[in-house]
């Protein structure tokens, strides 16, 4: 049952939207002629655009993803463009560093899409959640200090600033991979959740320092599974690897655990469910789900996992 809510969580190994287990969406809308669109981008200024980050402090070069959520707190329905990704063009967003100069955040890659078209009711809300560390102009949070960070929706649209911290790593293990994630290699693997030529390099440096405390290592365990879950051409047997959807499971488990709660840990809870469903393990996907549900206590689906283990096993 929709519940005022339009999730869109990005799962950027895949360039594409894939909500958490399963959450509605109003249907699409046919596409606008030239007069109703722009009729329909005059109606944004009515809309609200909302700008939220999962902690207020980070350490140097950790990912962060922040949520962008456009708002309808009017009394009237209003047809929006279903895309706030930095990737598109729709959504913008802009970074006011400790010396004060400002940057628009630009991603490692573009997309060019036909708009998706939905209506928002009233008090209704569209929710993304976007990567914004690492980028063209490599990682944007290396300078310790206070941040802040605001964003526009289509250039009509324009949020609040919301600050943010960065501080050194702080963990004596952390003090030793950062050598590693302030490399721009890595920054491109967390950004796009995984890259099939650095998944040896990366697996290394998560088993050298398996069991030690670490800030970093949770984001690269994400990253690893997800790029373990869909198959990769290279230099293998038959040239692709594929998936591998148990080891990608071991590592959501221990990311989920190292993770602070906040979105990289709500998108891995739905990656792990996924991977559940993928290999038919139905009842450890309802765990899954209800553990979430425990955890944020906010009740956004409503799934019916056999209809979903059906889907899947149909391909």
């Amino acid at each position: 049952m929709y519940r005022g809510k339009v999730i869109g969580i990005i799962f950027l190994n895949l360039f594409m939207f894939s909500s958490f287990i399963g959450a509605s969406e109003p249907e699409t809308k046919r596409l606008y002629s030239a007069e109703e669109y722009i009729k329909m981008v005059e109606n944004f200024i009515k809309l609200d655009l909302i700008i939220q980050a999962d902690k207020k402090e980070y350490i140097q070069y950790e990912p962060i993803r922040i949520k962008a959520i456009l708002s309808n707190s009017t009394e009237e329905e209003i047809d929006i463009v279903a895309e706030l990704r930095a990737a598109s063009g729709y959504g913008k967003y802009y970074i006011e560093y400790p010396d004060k100069t400002t940057k628009i955040y630009k991603d490692i890659y573009h997309l060019s899409m036909i708009p998706k078209i939905i209506t928002l009711k009233p008090q209704e809300t569209y929710e993304t959640i976007v990567s914004i560390f690492y980028g063209t102009d490599g990682f944007y949070f290396e300078d310790i200090g206070e941040y802040k960070i605001w964003g526009k929706y289509y250039n009509r649209v324009v949020s609040e600033k919301i600050k943010i911290k960065i501080k050194k790593p702080y963990l004596r293990t952390d003090k030793e991979l950062v050598k590693y994630f302030k490399q721009r290699w890595m920054g491109n693997f967390l950004h796009l959740d995984g890259g099939g030529d650095q998944e040896p390099e990366v697996e290394r440096i998560i088993k050298k320092y398996k069991g030690r405390k670490s800030v970093y290592l949770g984001y690269a365990k994400l990253s690893l599974a997800f790029s373990y879950s869909i198959g990769r051409r290279g230099p293998y047997e038959g040239g692709r690897r594929p998936p591998k959807p148990t080891r990608a499971i071991e590592l959501l488990k221990d990311a989920i655990e190292e993770i602070p709660p906040g979105y990289h840990n709500e998108v891995a809870f739905g990656a792990l469910f996924n991977r559940y469903l993928e290999i038919g393990n139905r009842k450890s996907a309802a765990e899954v789900k209800n553990i979430y549900y425990n955890k944020y206590k906010e009740p956004r689906f409503e799934v019916d996992i056999e209809k979903i283990w059906r889907k899947n096993n149909e391909k």
